[in-house]
């Protein structure tokens, strides 16, 4: 595509084209298909428009990344029993001699990031030790002598995303509980240091830097919508390249949210209608509690999708919404969201403890009591109790007559029929 919007198809082929990487020449590409079932690599060479195939796996190549003089390709992909596996290789640049790097635990899941600018370092990540982490692995003495190098620690998930120009360095991405902090490493000495940022996501740009040597990054936080930013990492400041449109609404006027957290052992505290829990490992569950400021304010619960997800403090025109009309907004990071490693995804998976001793039974087809109105001041609602001055666990609708009455209007929804008729909760 060119600078005034005008664009043109370089490949064309049947099933989905996803493009991985670009030499440095700009004239080869390197991409993934699915033209012959299952998404492989395939090379592209611009000027003679030719295509060849790379890989022929039965599952999924991902990840690809050529070496600066595109006489080699790295990428992931996983050829044991394990579903969730995934391990790197490294093959000649025609796909030819690949070889599976070995560099974390069956059942784990490792990539590789970017190769250094002289093509003798793979930088890649890898969870084996649970959270993700940064490696580079050494190819200076070939393939089957590499050696790797980790970075980072138990504490945090960290994913790596360039080096930088002199190969020395790399930049990765620390997720700190609900924000995201870059961190730039130094291969040779094992240290790293945070870059300083307000509270909320940052993300670098994978590229070249700057003329200055700058680096560009994007910055959003709970109350500012994505700007762009230029980093000097001699000076550790940041200006503003260009800073996002509010139209006519004033960015004070949004609220920033409040870190609550407390401890689950995976029992629900409500009344169990369908399943019942046995006790798991205890576990700190945090999230953003964004109040309105009015009282009393009714409280929007609102969980983030995945499981594989996570709520962070990053601009959400929803929230903000909501905010404005009145409502308080939660958003929680319960058991399996992103950040807190795979044994934590797996803590809220049918391989995981917990739904594992799950026993499952029928919802009574007879009414129970409603709570409505009982306050309850333990964690996780203690929150909501604040904010609305109650807490509902349980909301019963009781329409007149028999359940499932058609002409029946419920006296607490006032609907008819009532939308719950023929279950006792909702």
């Amino acid at each position: 595509m060119s600078l005034d919007g005008k664009s043109e198809p370089i490949v064309e082929m049947a099933g989905q084209v996803h493009l991985h990487d670009v030499g440095k020449d700009g004239e080869t590409l390197l991409f993934g298909s699915s033209r012959d079932g299952q998404m492989n690599l395939y090379r592209h060479d611009v000027p003679s428009s030719e295509t060849t195939k790379l890989t022929d796996y039965e599952r999924a190549v991902a990840a690809g990344e050529l070496s600066p003089d595109g006489g080699r390709i790295a990428y992931a992909t996983n050829e044991t029993d394990a579903y969730e596996n995934s391990d790197v290789y490294v093959a000649d640049g025609d796909g030819s001699n690949a070889r599976n790097l070995e560099i974390g635990a069956v059942g784990a899941e490792a990539r590789p990031i970017d190769w250094g600018p002289e093509g003798d370092r793979l930088l890649v990540s890898d969870n084996t030790t649970d959270v993700s982490r940064s490696g580079v692995v050494d190819l200076a003495d070939g393939v089957d002598d590499a050696t790797v190098t980790w970075f980072g620690s138990d504490e945090h998930t960290e994913s790596p995303t360039e080096f930088l120009p002199d190969g020395e360095r790399f930049v990765a991405n620390r997720v700190e509980g609900t924000v995201v902090v870059p961190v730039v490493y130094d291969a040779e000495a094992g240290e790293s240091s945070a870059l300083s940022f307000p509270d909320g996501v940052v993300r670098p740009f994978v590229g070249e830097p700057l003329a200055d040597g700058r680096l560009l990054m994007s910055l959003t936080t709970s109350s500012r919508r994505p700007e762009l930013v230029a980093y000097d990492l001699d000076t550790d400041e940041f200006e503003r390249v260009f800073g996002a449109e509010y139209g006519p609404f004033d960015p004070d006027d949004f609220v920033e949210p409040e870190t609550v957290t407390f401890t689950s052992d995976g029992v629900p505290e409500t009344p169990a209608r369908a399943v019942d829990h046995d006790p798991d490992e205890e576990f700190e569950i945090a999230g953003l509690l964004f109040d309105s400021g009015r009282r009393p304010s009714p409280l929007v619960v609102n969980p983030h999708g995945g499981p594989r997800a996570l709520d962070l403090q990053r601009f959400n025109y929803r929230v903000q919404f909501l905010l404005s009309r009145g409502y308080s907004v939660l958003q929680v990071n319960y058991r399996g969201s992103s950040g807190r490693g795979r044994e934590s995804f797996r803590s809220c998976t049918t391989t995981g403890a917990a739904p594992s001793r799950a026993t499952w039974r029928p919802v009574p087809s007879t009414s129970s009591t409603s709570t409505t109105g009982s306050t309850r001041s333990a964690s996780p609602y203690t929150a909501a109790t604040r904010l609305t001055g109650r807490w509902s666990s349980t909301r019963t609708c009781t329409p007149p007559g028999s359940r499932g009455s058609a002409s029946a209007t419920c006296s607490t929804c006032t609907r008819t029929p009532c939308p719950t008729s023929g279950r006792s909760s909702w």
